[in-house]
């Protein structure tokens, strides 16, 4: 070799070298024995495989090659050194020097002298570790999500996950924990890299517990990294556990719902001491990711079905009868209890036909009678034609004779795109309400035309054709406290019966009055032994309701026996109610009538105590205008003429005439002031003897003109009481006054005043005034205490307006006394008052 080709060479191996160096991607030259041993490698290739050059130099390829590597690699290496291909590329993995694994893209060719002898291999090293993770965990990903899709069991597909994971970086050992929300706890469901005895000592932990490692991460909502277990804080509460297994690091990932629900929980534990790089960290975050999906959907699923298991629950507790049926089929899918016990397993009822070539045969009928074909039920319409029922009345004929009556409802259910899917059929069995229609259309009927007792006969009858029973017993209380009734209609099987009365007391009428309610199906007579109508009647069976008005109170009873046992109670029990309700408003009616005649009768005696009071009226109130007119009129006449003493007799006239008036007026007044509660009275201890002194004295000069005596009769050392003054005088002198009118002259007015004890009132001062006039008849000595009254003896001598005695009462009652009149031996009147001497605590 000449100078310049040598100084060539030497220049070409300069720039090799510092091209070898300094590439980006690791390179190699590898010696041609066959083995593949080491003669060069650069700086990129050791910081790839964690080597120093001195380290890997010497060694093979296949000692630092992945085992299921090695045979393909060594293959290719020497097909190229025996000239059999030029180059060659593969992807294979090289064990790191700390155990890891790395992918790289290793391309291979062969350097050749000129005569085409292979010298040496040369590897270019491309670190593909990156994308390979990123292409198996897609694939890893993919393999998941189908396990998703397939409502494959949550175990297996979070075991997928882990081992996905552990595969992407088998430096990681991880763990899913799941929230067990009845327990509150957090239960390990996939951790195939954890010892055993780690596993069983961290399931179960209490999510409540504070200073748990993995609790607090739950706790807080957020990712918790442990770099290093040895010194961290005493508080992670599972330090020794995981050092004892050789672990280092650990860190936490709660795993949550689209709604902030926490579902579980990935752990990831290293056996070195480390922060997670950010591969890992991005790693970490998909698995839980996908995670977070399985998991939702399995809660989704539990609540679906838990609202599902509450749904069916439901509808077996429900007494409606529910069935749904698929389409276009119409196989049954759901039938509740209550559907089978009303319709029965084999109604065809049940069995939705969708084929409208269906049998004509007709199983079900509405209520004009008009058939309803297998095809033409709710359901199937429902399914077939998208139909809705509401409310649809139906019958369908029973085997022992009787029809049952349904109210049926039924929809279609359609899914988002608007298809029938399924039909949802829902009835109730309203056979009972139907026969109670049929019970008050024939009490409607039966007793349209009659009231009073021809109402009560009529609904006893037709009640005991209603219930098929012997005996109907109507009744209403005649004492208040409800211990007798009177039968207002008692059907005895083949007649209403006189009405009679009778005693409650040890019978289940007694039970019926005050409690409400009796029903004795059978043996009746047995459970009222001393009841002997039942004996009598033979009655075996018994069922009552009371007769209650608007406010509760109970009126009656009305009651149904038979000489058998009762099947049906609580359809009997129904039309009981409806036939008693309409006894109740007939009894109200009739006492509403009752009532009105009596207010009518009141308005009209009323109207005559009026008539008779605008009678006297008008006489008393003519009689002094007659005498004032009448004077006045003379004095203007004679004004000039008469002598001053006549004018002065017109003015007495006058001025006489006039007091009359004024005290009719004030009596009127007085009345008027005393009924509405507007008189006002100054209550004093009085002494009843001056009241006497002013009376006297007013009285005096008009019983002597009648030469009659007043004679007082003090028979208590103590005449004093509680009274006003001004009234009780009033009241005196109208008593006086009358006294004066009625007696004769020459006879005697005796006034009596004594103390006597009252049950009510306590001690009492008694003013007692008798005359010695025509007295009161017996059965006028209450009424001529009303107003506008008067006894029949005087309404045509003395004349009056009726208002004195009833005022009189007035003030004394509201002084807490009584008044009343009586009948005298040797002739007259006495009229007695009586006063409180004192104020009593509940007045």
């Amino acid at each position: 070799m000449g100078r310049a080709e040598r100084a060539e060479e030497q220049l070409n191996d300069a720039r090799f070298q510092a091209v070898f160096e300094g590439a980006g991607i690791g390179m190699t030259l590898v010696d041609i024995d066959g083995d593949g041993r080491i003669l060069q490698c650069n700086a990129a290739l050791c910081r790839m495989l964690g080597y120093e050059a001195d380290e890997l130099c010497g060694r093979t390829f296949g000692e630092f090659t992945f085992a299921d590597d090695v045979a393909t690699n060594l293959e290719l290496y020497r097909d190229t050194i025996a000239g059999r291909r030029q180059t060659y590329q593969m992807e294979k993995r090289y064990i790191r020097k700390d155990g890891g694994i790395i992918w790289v893209r290793l391309t291979g060719s062969a350097v050749r002298n000129a005569t085409g002898q292979s010298l040496m291999v040369i590897g270019m090293v491309e670190d593909i570790n990156e994308e390979k993770r990123s292409e198996h965990f897609i694939v890893g990903q993919k393999r998941v999500l189908r396990l998703v899709a397939s409502d494959a069991p949550l175990g297996d597909i979070l075991d997928q996950l882990v081992l996905l994971a552990e595969e992407q970086n088998p430096d990681m050992l991880c763990a899913m924990h799941v929230v067990d929300p009845v327990t509150n706890r957090l239960r390990i469901r996939s951790a195939p890299g954890l010892p055993d005895t780690m596993q069983e000592q961290l399931d179960g932990l209490e999510l409540s517990v504070r200073g748990d490692f993995f609790c607090d991460a739950i706790a807080r909502d957020e990712r918790t990294i442990v770099a290093d277990i040895a010194v961290a804080p005493s508080g992670h509460s599972h330090s020794k556990l995981a050092l004892s297994h050789g672990l280092k690091a650990c860190w936490a990932r709660p795993i949550s719902s689209s709604d902030n629900t926490t579902l579980g929980l990935l752990t990831v534990f290293y056996r070195v001491s480390k922060s997670p790089p950010t591969a890992d960290i991005d790693l970490i975050e998909a698995i839980a990711d996908i995670a977070g999906v399985a998991l939702q959907r399995k809660h989704e699923e539990d609540k679906l079905a838990h609202m599902q298991a509450l749904l069916i629950g439901s509808i077996d507790q429900t007494p409606v009868g529910i069935v749904i049926a698929d389409a276009p089929d119409g196989s049954i899918r759901v039938a509740n209890q209550a559907a089978l016990n009303i319709l029965g397993e084999d109604n065809t009822l049940l069995q939705p036909v969708c084929d409208r070539q269906s049998p004509k045969k007709a199983f079900a009928y509405h209520p004009d009678g008009s058939p309803c074909l297998p095809s033409e039920t709710p359901l199937s319409r429902a399914i077939r034609e998208g139909c809705t029922t509401r409310n649809q009345e139906m019958f369908l004929p029973q085997n022992g004779g009787s029809d049952m009556w349904i109210l049926a409802n039924a929809a279609p259910v359609h899914d988002e795109d608007g298809i029938i899917k399924a039909g949802v059929f829902a009835f109730s069995d309203i056979t009972v309400k139907k026969q109670e229609e049929t019970a008050l259309k024939a009490v409607i009927e039966g007793t349209n035309e009659t009231t009073g007792s021809d109402f009560f006969k009529s609904l006893a009858y037709h009640l005991a054709t209603a219930l098929n029973v012997r005996y109907v017993l109507l009744s209403e209380c005649t004492s208040d406290a409800n211990e007798r009734v009177r039968t207002l209609a008692f059907w005895d099987g083949e007649s209403v019966v006189e009405n009679f009365d009778y005693d409650l007391h040890d019978t289940p009428c007694e039970i019926v009055i005050h409690d409400g309610f009796a029903c004795y199906p059978t043996n009746v007579q047995n459970i009222f032994p001393d009841d002997e109508d039942l004996v009598t009647l033979n009655v075996d069976s018994y069922l009552g309701v009371p007769l209650t008005d608007s406010n509760g109170a109970v009126l009656g009873h009305l009651a149904v026996m038979d000489t058998r046992p009762m099947a049906d109670n609580s359809r009997s029990h129904s039309i009981l109610q409806i036939f008693a309700a309409r006894a109740v408003t007939e009894i109200e009616r009739s006492r509403s009538l009752a009532v009105l005649k009596m207010a009518k009768e009141t308005a009209e005696e009323a109207n005559q105590e009026k008539s008779n009071f605008l009678a006297n009226m008008s006489h008393e109130i003519r009689t002094p205008m007659h005498g004032i007119l009448s004077y006045a009129g003379f004095g203007i006449k004679k004004i000039d003429t008469a002598p001053h003493a006549k004018l002065l007799k017109y003015f007495q006239e006058i001025q006489k005439c006039g007091n009359s008036l004024m005290r009719l007026l004030n009596d009127i007044l007085d009345l008027a002031k005393l009924e509405s509660g507007k008189l006002d009275y100054e209550l004093r201890t009085e002494d009843m003897t001056a009241v006497f002194d002013v009376i006297r004295s007013e009285t005096h000069l008009v019983m002597c003109e009648k030469r009659q005596k007043l004679r007082v009769s003090i028979e208590t050392p103590d005449t004093t009481a509680l009274f006003d003054r001004f009234r009780i005088t009033q009241v005196v002198r109208n008593l006086i006054s009358n006294a004066i009118k009625f007696t004769p002259p020459n006879r005697n007015i005796t006034l009596i005043v004594n103390r006597r004890e009252d049950t009510d009132a306590g001690t009492v001062l008694s003013v007692s005034i008798a005359d010695q006039g025509i007295g009161i008849p017996t059965e006028e000595r209450e009424t001529i205490f009303e107003k506008f009254s008067q006894s029949s003896l005087t309404d045509n001598r003395s004349g009056g307006t009726g208002l004195g005695l009833a005022i009189c009462r007035q003030i004394i009652c509201q002084h807490g006394g009584d008044i009343f009149a009586r009948g005298n031996d040797d002739g007259g009147a006495t009229f007695t008052f009586t006063l409180p001497v004192a104020l009593k605590a509940d007045r």
